[in-house]
């Protein structure tokens, strides 16, 4: 699907790319998003990943979605 830097979640979520991640990562010190969290997120409140269906874009959400 194409994006939009006006998009919503373009503006907040930031690139879903991976090519843009690794430059996000090497600025905290971290070469994975998995190290990242084990540096940060305490152990004893992490949770293993949670089996969710996939997300929907919000224009396929219908009227009244504002993106």
């Amino acid at each position: 699907m194409p994006t939009h830097p006006d998009l919503f979640l373009d503006r907040h979520l930031g690139s879903a790319q991976e090519s843009d991640l690794l430059p996000r990562l090497q600025v905290t010190g971290h070469s994975s998003l998995k190290g990242l969290i084990e540096a940060t997120v305490p152990a004893n409140i992490r949770r293993p990943a949670l089996a969710l269906p996939a997300a929907i874009h919000s224009q396929a959400s219908g009227p009244g979605w504002i993106s």
